[in-house]
């Protein structure tokens, strides 16, 4: 089935993130998608420009068209022409039919924010200085450990999705 795009239209990006503990309704252990809305602001003959808050990406038209969806090099994910059925095998809610989407705070739980000393509402330029005053001390370079290094590396990449601009 061949798709047709235009300017407007909504794109799923399937973004993953892994959970070991203190897990929310539909939420598996392990890897997680969270489906993030991306609109279609320019198509050309062979892109699809689209952005959510300051990321713009383009994609690949025929691929999009052909196939519904393209795995993005730079993300390391999956965007989707549509928002996949929880009964594929694209979506992995632990296989609820009722979902719905999470808020921020039953997704992370709000440890990302804690982690970095935040709390909502912050900004990008926010989530940034606090990672960088704590990669001072937390960094293994630096006399810190692995693991902290690593959640603090987690908590920073998560905050920054929902931050705002």
């Amino acid at each position: 089935m061949r798709r047709t795009f235009r300017v407007g239209q909504t794109v799923y990006h399937g973004w993953r993130y892994w959970k070991s503990e203190g897990l929310e309704s539909g939420e598996v252990l392990g890897w997680n998608t969270l489906y993030l809305c991306y609109k279609i602001t320019k198509i050309t003959a062979a892109r699809i420009h689209v952005e959510h808050k300051d990321t713009r990406i383009q994609l690949n038209r025929a691929t999009m068209e052909t196939e519904g969806k393209q795995y993005h090099t730079r993300f390391h994910e999956y965007f989707y022409a549509e928002k996949p059925k929880p009964e594929s095998r694209d979506w992995n809610w632990g296989g609820s039919n009722s979902y719905t989407s999470p808020s921020f705070g039953q997704v992370f739980g709000m440890d990302c924010l804690t982690t970095l000393g935040l709390s909502l509402p912050c900004s990008q330029a926010d989530v940034r200085r606090a990672y960088k005053r704590l990669a001072k001390t937390a960094h293994p370079d630096l006399g810190g450990s692995h693991q902290a290094f690593i959640k603090l590396k987690q908590a920073h990449d998560s905050a920054l999705r929902f931050a705002s601009v």
